[in-house]
């Protein structure tokens, strides 16, 4: 009797013990969680990045167990990351240079799996989800702030806040907009000043399609949640501030004007001489139509020279080779297609482009579908960010997961599991702000 009360005494010890150490767990990679997302707006920190991800690996191997965690490996948005990372993967395997995709493939990919499988497990509750999405939002509003302070003193080549930002900041405006409509408090103040600050840089820094992509984004947001009063007075709050920089400063005005004139998507020229880049992409993708390249853009210069491309454009007579001769004899680092959809054509070939395309529509299918049984704003925010994601990418080529879609299927899946019927009491369920 003695031994069995001693057996079942530290039996309970021993699960105690488990306890404590999951809960230490949970906190240990909410903590990680936290800096994570203060600092992924940002740039100059991987060091920061890469600690916050350890440590994210570390809670999770304590916490493998979890049923979020198994809810989540079961969902479509993991498999639909899973099947992005296997093409990349299998895409490194025939690349012109495998040790580099498949390096490529490490960067992107592990940071998403073990975000993702880490924001589902250690965002547990109302809160925290609040407590994440605010930080976030509040380091991209610094970036936009550091932007614009950069663009005053013009160092926006060696500055730390401006490079990359007209790429990744159009696919935040949905989110801080969605903290305007969702919260009374000083949120709802954030997400105005924010959203305010980030339209300001992407103007003043002359990117066009970072301004057309937040445009996107936002009018997406505001028609879905029904705030067309709120969405005609933003159009007219643009159409003021388009006529203060016609005045204020005219060159920067003719450089969005092209925009609406036609003659700037004509000849060798088109798109600010992106047309003759696209064409030149298409030849090189095609010479491997269906299974591309490798993962990696940084390829796409060393082939079009190695290859006789660039020698070939050279003696060629058509003004749109001549160009592309001379723009894909620059540094191989300093060369990409400026198209996510040619991108994938040469990394992945034909294949590859359609599984991307369906994985992609299959995203906006489910979190429209989730929408629908939950009315949670913040996946429509999510489905607008996808919509200023695409926009961004018909000039640029960022894989999923980068910037603002590392957070796209991540909170879907908490949305998701929130309304899972059998899953969590309503009081530990995360909502959308």
């Amino acid at each position: 009797m003695t031994n069995a009360c001693n057996e079942s005494g530290t039996s309970a010890r021993k699960i105690s013990d488990w306890m404590t150490l999951r809960s230490l767990a949970e906190q240990f990679g909410f903590g990680a969680l936290l800096i994570f997302a203060a600092v992924w707006p940002l740039t100059h920190n991987a060091a920061i990045k890469n600690l916050s991800l350890v440590a994210m690996i570390l809670a999770l191997a304590v916490s493998v167990h979890d049923a979020r965690l198994r809810h989540a490996i079961r969902s479509r948005f993991f498999w639909i990351m899973a099947g992005f990372a296997l093409l990349a993967l299998l895409s490194a395997t025939w690349a012109v240079d495998s040790s580099y995709s498949l390096n490529a493939v490490r960067k992107h990919f592990i940071p998403v799996l073990v975000f993702f499988g880490s924001l589902v497990v250690f965002c547990k509750t109302r809160a925290q989800l609040h407590i994440l999405i605010t930080t976030l939002l509040i380091s991209v509003g610094i970036r936009a702030l550091g932007t614009l302070f950069e663009i005053q003193i013009d160092s926006r080549e060696t500055g730390i806040f401006w490079k990359g930002f007209p790429l990744d900041a159009p696919a935040y405006i949905p989110l801080m907009l969605s903290l305007a409509f969702a919260f009374k408090d000083w949120r709802r103040y954030l997400g105005i000043f924010a959203t305010m600050a980030t339209l300001l840089a992407l103007m003043l820094s002359g990117n066009r399609t970072g301004v057309v992509a937040a445009i996107v984004g936002g009018t997406t947001l505001l028609l879905l949640v029904g705030q067309r009063k709120q969405l005609l007075f933003s159009l007219i709050g643009l159409a003021a501030i388009a006529m203060i920089l016609n005045v204020a400063q005219p060159e920067l005005w003719k450089k969005f004007s092209v925009i609406t004139d036609s003659a700037s998507y004509r000849g060798p020229n088109a798109i600010s001489g992106r047309g003759a880049i696209w064409q030149a992409t298409a030849e090189i993708a095609m010479e491997r139509p269906w299974l591309g390249h490798g993962f990696g853009w940084k390829t796409l210069g060393m082939t079009a020279k190695r290859d006789g491309f660039v020698d070939r454009w050279r003696t060629d007579e058509d003004p749109a080779k001549q160009a592309a001769a001379e723009y894909f004899s620059l540094p191989d680092d300093k060369i990409n297609p400026h198209n996510l959809f040619l991108q994938l054509m040469y990394e992945v070939g034909l294949l590859g482009l359609s599984v991307y395309m369906v994985l992609f529509l299959l995203i906006l299918v489910t979190a429209w579908d989730i929408w629908r049984r939950t009315s949670e704003t913040l996946v429509l925010a999510l489905i607008a960010a996808t919509a200023a994601y695409a926009t961004t990418n018909l000039t640029n080529g960022l894989w999923w997961g980068n910037g603002a879609t590392l957070w796209v299927l991540p909170l879907l899946e908490i949305v998701r599991q929130s309304a899972l019927p059998q899953a969590y009491e309503s009081e530990s369920s995360p909502h959308s702000p």
